[in-house]
């Protein structure tokens, strides 16, 4: 459970965050650019704003990424690539979180077909998180709005999603909702009211193409609101 002058800089923190997308957008829609130009371009936006060190970045671009690494990969970016990261900034000690993919100059359609099945996944989820709701009953709850929600037929049947999640504040990140371990040890832990998580499930098509999104946010009587204000869609670097 956090203050509302914990909730303030985490809010500061976050809109940090935000301003590293847009820097992250312009450096990847240069032809040519590699991919830790982009990076650097994303990390200057937040520190010479006042972030503080340490922060999390992870980081990937890729064709069809599977899961970020923990340092650019020093290549020149396609047209196509789909860069996924986890992007944070720093406030006191008090780091907020955003995980938004970005797609270089063009974009797959199956990733924008995978955006908006997230979107109202997410949507659907964030309502369902009220304090008191355990951990299992959102990690559960997770897979079956996926099972709902994925379409009957194209690319997308079959789909499924995957819960993940974690505290934001000093560095705290229980319960860290990964896979069903963490049922096993944190199932019973309850959502408190004005707790703050970077909430980003995992969608995935029937042949294990993955798309992770997610936004930091505060619980509250009504469900889990965002504290981000960028768009819940894909956004393609032009």
């Amino acid at each position: 459970m956090k203050s509302p002058e914990e909730i303030d800089a985490l809010q500061e923190s976050l809109d940090l965050v935000e301003l590293a997308y847009v820097a992250e957008l312009e450096a990847a829609a240069k032809p040519g650019a590699y991919d830790y130009e982009v990076w650097a371009a994303a990390m200057n936006a937040v520190f010479s704003r006042g972030s503080e060190l340490s922060v999390h970045f992870n980081w990937i671009a890729h064709p069809t990424p599977h899961r970020t690494m923990t340092r650019p990969q020093n290549r020149v970016l396609d047209d196509g690539d789909i860069i996924m990261n986890e992007l944070e900034s720093s406030i006191m000690g008090y780091r907020a979180q955003q995980t938004r993919p970005v797609a270089v100059r063009t974009c797959n359609p199956l990733y924008v077909e995978m955006i908006d099945f997230h979107r109202e996944v997410y949507g659907r989820l964030l309502e369902f998180m009220k304090p008191g709701v355990t951990l299992a009953d959102v990690v559960y709850k997770t897979r079956d709005l996926g099972k709902e929600l994925a379409p009957k037929t194209g690319p997308l049947a079959g789909a499924g999603a995957r819960m993940v999640c974690h505290g934001r504040g000093l560095g705290d990140d229980v319960p860290l909702a990964t896979n069903d371990e963490a049922v096993e040890r944190f199932g019973t832990w309850q959502f408190p009211e004005n707790g703050v998580f970077i909430i980003k499930p995992n969608v995935f098509t029937a042949d294990r193409v993955n798309l992770g999104w997610g936004d930091t946010c505060r619980i509250t009587p009504a469900g889990a609101v965002r504290m981000g204000k960028g768009p819940h869609e894909m956004m393609i670097a032009r």
